[in-house]
């Protein structure tokens, strides 16, 4: 089975095609890149999967799911995340703390526990904390992991915004812009 399935989408905006029958499956473990140039409507795509636009026709699921349903903040709950091409992350925050910002969806907690940082507040950090470690290492970002954002590279920076979005299992990361070299 696939897990994301984008099958025959059309989408248009006062008559401009900006998707026109577009078909693909990703699979689990699979990589799939979208080339194209300006305007090819790549963007329009991750708009669609991320619950941002809505196509006039054509059929989108994750884990069986159909996302054309869900919101924009359902799909991303799903486990489907995506990054953008202009870098949102906290520049005065380091690494780590970026990257914990992007599992703050996922918890199910309320403020006076957070404070307290008591029960499920503290098993729910410390299972993302030991999550965000486990994509550091693999990433290998030791090294700029106490490293505030904003006192470095905008290609670095971009990485870590991707790896914020990091599959979550069960999960898939789209992003706009390629992994900085």
């Amino acid at each position: 089975m696939a897990l994301l399935t984008f099958e025959d989408v059309h989408l248009s905006f006062a008559g401009v095609k900006a998707i026109d029958g577009v078909s693909f499956e990703v699979r689990q473990a699979e990589l799939l890149a979208v080339i194209g140039p300006n305007g090819a409507g790549k963007t329009s795509i991750f708009n669609v999967l991320s619950g941002v636009y809505r196509p006039q026709r054509g059929r989108v699921t994750f884990l069986g799911e159909d996302l054309l349903a869900r919101r924009p903040h359902e799909i991303a709950a799903m486990g489907l995340a995506r990054t953008f091409q202009n870098v949102e992350l906290f520049h005065n925050l380091t690494v780590l703390d970026n990257l914990m910002l992007g599992r703050h969806h996922h918890f199910r907690y309320g403020a006076l526990s957070a404070l307290a940082w008591y029960g499920r507040a503290r098993r729910a950090e410390l299972a993302a904390r030991a999550r965000i470690e486990d994509i550091i290492d693999f990433l290998e970002l030791e090294a700029w992991r106490r490293h505030p954002c904003g006192c470095c590279r905008t290609g670095s920076r971009s990485g870590w915004s991707w790896a914020g979005r990091w599959p979550w299992s069960p999960g898939c990361s789209c992003w706009t812009s390629p992994w900085p070299a």
